[in-house]
């Protein structure tokens, strides 16, 4: 995926969670970073990259 289509998804999941599908808070913190996936650094492409992506996995898998 790339890191819009890593943004949006995250975005679409937040605000589907209207139905409380997302109770773990750890889980619901790391949405909130992934929104943010696409944002730009000032200098670099990107703010996040692979390296970021696979911490916030491991922070999820404990």
């Amino acid at each position: 995926m790339t890191n819009a289509e890593i943004s949006s998804w995250a975005e679409r999941e937040m605000l589907s969670s209207e139905d409380d599908h997302i109770t773990d808070l750890e889980a619901w913190s790391v949405l909130k970073i992934l929104t943010g996936a696409d944002a730009p650094s000032t200098d670099r492409d990107w703010l996040y990259y692979q390296e970021d992506f696979a911490a916030w996995l491991a922070r999820l898998a404990g």
